[in-house]
């Protein structure tokens, strides 16, 4: 009787209160990999296709022609449901991804020295720009570009998680 009752309450959902907190929870993470839903990520290669669902039998719906930061939205299997910084969604094999930092910039904008809109420019940094992440302060990112470091406000960046 007591194995009954214990397989009872396992079985049965929560009769009180609000029960979609198991549900919001599972939904913040992808079914693959159990990583936090949305995440960033990077094209490695391209030009990659981008299929209207996980797999090679669905017609491609959007074809990325540079690598660029996207979101990962969701995931199935081996592969994810991107979003870029314009809109454009598909599913992308995961082997065409890569975890990596890229950042895009999202309007011109000056590189400098510090974390400080006072500090001295180093470069103009142009929009649609690549650059890697470094660290971020409350309102500035440290960001690589090929032969510099600088930072630039987040205002001005594509790719940042909320929390940073």
């Amino acid at each position: 009787m007591r194995f009954l009752f214990i397989l009872f309450i396992l079985c049965v959902p929560p009769i009180w209160g609000n029960s979609s907190w198991a549900e919001s929870d599972v939904a913040a993470r992808g079914r693959s990999t159990g990583l936090p839903l949305p995440r960033m990520a990077c094209i490695k290669t391209t030009p990659i296709n981008a299929r209207t669902g996980p797999g090679k039998r669905y017609p491609i719906e959007h074809v990325f022609l540079w690598r660029a930061p996207v979101e990962i939205i969701d995931e199935f299997d081996t592969w994810r449901k991107v979003r870029d910084r314009e809109g454009a969604i598909g599913w992308i094999h995961q082997n065409f991804l890569t975890g990596s930092r890229v950042l895009q910039i999202k309007q011109d904008e000056l590189l400098r020295s510090y974390e400080d809109p006072s500090s001295r420019p180093i470069a103009q940094v142009k929009m649609n720009a690549l650059g890697k992440l470094k660290k971020c302060s409350s309102t500035f990112c440290q960001v690589k570009f090929e032969t510099m470091t600088g930072w630039l406000p987040k205002s001005c960046i594509w790719g940042l998680k909320e929390e940073e």
